[in-house]
């Protein structure tokens, strides 16, 4: 979606990503209530809106702020650099760690990071 929203103005972006979280966020409180997480992740991961629900202990009220602003926050980065796992080991390999493993029970790109000596 950030090929179409990065050619839009901001407040157009706004309203879209407002919108899409209106209409979303009925599936995504029913995505927070499937008992097994990696299903709730591939669900989630469907969505074009962020969603906390089953996640994170909010109040309904702040699940939707917080989706609100996550979502726009995609749609609107000012500045994104993406990095592959393969291109920040090198880097931290290259500052001195010894050891760097990816932690694939949490999400997002978490790493365990030794440095030599420690």
């Amino acid at each position: 979606m950030r090929r179409a929203t990065r050619r839009l103005s901001t407040s157009a972006v706004g309203t879209l990503s407002d919108t899409l979280v209106r209409a979303l966020t009925p599936v995504a409180r029913l995505a927070g209530r499937i008992p097994s997480p990696k299903l709730r992740k591939v669900v989630r991961a469907g969505l074009p809106v962020a969603s906390y629900w089953g996640e994170l202990p909010l109040e309904s009220r702040l699940q939707v702020e917080w989706s609100r602003l996550d979502t726009r926050d995609w749609l609107t980065p000012a500045f994104d650099l993406p990095t592959t796992y393969k291109e920040l080991r090198a880097v931290l390999f290259e500052e001195g760690a010894s050891d760097v493993r990816r932690r694939d029970d949490v999400g997002g790109l978490t790493l365990l990071v030794t440095r030599s000596g420690s």
